[in-house]
């Protein structure tokens, strides 16, 4: 599959929304490879922001590093920027009219704005990267978007939060039949099910040997070494280029803190409690946004529970 034009399933987005357990419940079809490093970023207008990976800007390299081999329909690059950049709708489609690839299908996962948001702000809170209060930090993830542009923020709260924009773009651009859009809390739910009706989208064999255990949780990062392996500049940039997603998911117990039951009911309670209080003054934001995914067929919006709250 390497050596001719490839077809390539696209993990747009949303951060924080189960993306990378999509990409490792749905790498492990027979007709499905991963790329090596899950996020390469390459179609992205993408600057980076110093926490995430690094984007890879060679064509030859982004495809030599794919799964793909003889017997694989699609490899999956599951770079959740993608929602939130302009010029990814055209750069693929202009590679599809040239022959570039093959084929080229967009699957998002949307969340309800708020609890995205704040999962990604405790994701960073966890890893050191975050110290001011929630509230605080996504009105300075906004201003910062409005004075610089959404694509020069450090931070994913506000903007990685507004999709209908981004969504239309990729639907006028590449037709509404090569995208697909998926509810947050349905992959949580029924991730068998989400998974077969992939497989229908894409014309795949039925699999029916999915490991569904849930990835990518968020842990807080030990003292000392563990801070300076993840928040060093320069290490994330070689482990982005050198180390495969299997062997970090196995390093991450040497440097996150796993907590006990208990801990994590009390952590998940605490965490529910900021993200309520949080949700009364920032759900308002996204009122159009919701609105606007309501009119574009999305049902589901009404369950999220900050567009209840903007309908009591």
């Amino acid at each position: 599959m390497k050596s001719c034009s490839p077809s390539i399933l696209f993990i747009g987005g949303a951060p924080k929304a189960g993306t990378f357990s999509l990409f490792s419940w749905l790498t492990q079809h027979p007709q499905i490879g991963g790329h090596r490093n899950k996020e390469p970023k390459y179609y992205a207008d993408y600057i980076d922001n110093g926490i995430g990976i690094r984007r890879v800007d060679d064509f030859d390299r982004y495809i030599k590093y794919s799964d793909a081999s003889v017997g694989t329909s699609y490899f999956i690059d599951a770079s959740p920027c993608y929602l939130r950049c302009r010029t990814t709708p055209e750069r693929v489609s202009r590679d599809l009219a040239s022959g570039r690839l093959d084929r080229a299908r967009f699957l998002f996962v949307l969340r309800d704005p708020v609890d995205r948001a704040f999962s990604n702000y405790s994701m960073d809170v966890k890893q050191g990267h975050q110290r001011m209060p929630f509230i605080d930090a996504f009105e300075e993830d906004r201003r910062a978007g409005l004075e610089q542009g959404p694509m020069r923020i450090q931070y994913e709260y506000y903007w990685a939060s507004c999709y209908s924009s981004s969504l239309n773009q990729f639907i006028n651009t590449l037709g509404f039949d090569n995208i697909k859009v998926i509810d947050f809390a349905e992959l949580q739910l029924n991730p068998a099910d989400v998974c077969r009706h992939i497989e229908e989208w894409l014309g795949l064999t039925p699999y029916r040997k999915y490991d569904l255990k849930p990835q990518n949780e968020s842990f807080k990062l030990k003292s000392g070494m563990g801070r300076f392996l993840y928040q060093s500049s320069f290490l994330r940039v070689v482990r982005s280029a050198l180390v495969p997603e299997w062997m970090k998911e196995r390093l991450k117990p040497f440097f996150y803190a796993q907590p006990d039951a208990q801990q994590w009911q009390e952590m998940r309670r605490t965490e529910q409690e900021q993200r309520e209080a949080a949700r009364l003054e920032l759900a308002k934001y996204f009122q159009d946004d919701m609105n606007n995914l309501a009119r574009m067929g999305y049902s589901f919006v009404s369950n999220w529970p900050s567009y209840k709250q903007l309908s009591e």
